[in-house]
């Protein structure tokens, strides 16, 4: 069954439920998680996307939002979405690469994300901002 009723945007995650964190080996987790959308409740719009707001990228069905890309906008920039990394977790990955605790590989593994995410990261090519 499509848990979008009439014109709701989205649903709220199930919390009984444990996140299922998409396959480190896939480097498109966004394709995953569409894919897990679509077995569980059928094609997806194309004017909506499909988004999981858990830690990490998860593809359990019931954790998964089904939202338009101005929602989606709307969501990232007002905060109303949790990130999937915090400003601590960038300099604890950082401070853990540079004292040899962690590899790229450890790292995105650890955070359920790409090799080349994680060095994008501890390098300084995403999350300038950070300290």
């Amino acid at each position: 069954m499509n848990p979008l009723p009439g014109n709701r945007i989205h649903y709220e995650r199930d919390s009984e439920q444990a996140c299922v964190p998409a396959p480190s080996a896939i480097r498109d987790r966004a394709s995953a998680m569409r894919a897990a959308w679509i077995l569980a409740y059928g094609e997806v719009p194309k004017s909506m996307r499909v988004v999981s707001p858990c830690p990490t990228p998860c593809i359990n069905a019931s954790h998964l939002l089904l939202v338009s890309h101005a929602e989606l906008l709307r969501m990232i920039s007002t905060n109303g979405w949790r990130s999937w990394i915090t400003e601590q977790d960038v300099r604890r990955m950082r401070a853990d690469h540079a004292a040899g605790r962690a590899s790229f590989a450890e790292l995105a593994e650890r955070h359920g994300r790409s090799r080349e995410w994680a060095r994008y990261i501890v390098t300084r090519r995403r999350w300038k901002h950070v300290a």
